[in-house]
């Protein structure tokens, strides 16, 4: 029950990032295959990879958004819920409380620009020793000049590398029908 709770938290939290970032214009000959939008990863690495079917010139910056405690930058907790919540309010710049929550987004590499010179390309990069915390993948898409014409990005929450305990614990809470199914398939997949 507790990883439900936390999973629906995290997905709502998603959400409420996707909003944001859809208002503004994506590059429709560009997708970001990984790391998914919405999704948690369980590593203590991302790996970023882009398809883009058509020439174009790209920038690709990777952030974790840090919460403004006091005079200090801390990562969002991904695995406390009254942390994500406090993140998701944040996204209306005010808690129940009235008082304001603000974000910051810290480079975790340099920014990197390629070019794809083809009608399908692909872009991909490893980022090691990622600590739990929420991230943003941002992709613009720039003109000769360096002008941005198209950004796009994707919100990731990293949960860091997870126990075997944990691991079991997920396939063990009691389901049925095609619950039961989907969860025997997976484990037998995995296991």
């Amino acid at each position: 029950m507790k990883h439900t709770r936390t999973m629906a938290l995290i997905l709502t939290l998603m959400l409420l990032f996707s909003t944001m970032v859809s208002a503004a214009a994506t590059d429709p000959a560009l997708t970001i295959i990984s790391p998914a939008s919405e999704t948690v990863v369980c590593s203590d690495s991302l790996l970023i990879s882009v398809k883009i079917t058509k020439p174009e010139t790209i920038k690709v910056s990777v952030y974790e958004e840090k919460q403004v405690k006091g005079d200090q930058l801390v990562a969002v907790d991904v695995n406390n819920l009254q942390a994500l919540q406090a993140a998701s309010d944040a996204m209306t710049k005010t808690t129940a409380g009235g008082t304001k929550i603000q974000f910051v987004s810290q480079e975790v590499i340099p920014s990197e620009t390629f070019t794809a010179a083809g009608t399908l390309s692909f872009y991909t990069k490893q980022i090691n020793n990622v600590t739990p915390g929420l991230y943003k993948v941002k992709i613009e898409t720039v003109d000769a000049n360096g002008r941005v014409l198209y950004t796009t990005q994707n919100l990731v929450a990293v949960k860091g590398v997870v126990s075997e305990g944990e691991k079991s614990a997920l396939f063990e809470t009691n389901q049925s029908g095609i619950s039961q199914f989907l969860q025997n398939l997976l484990k037998n997949i995995f296991s």
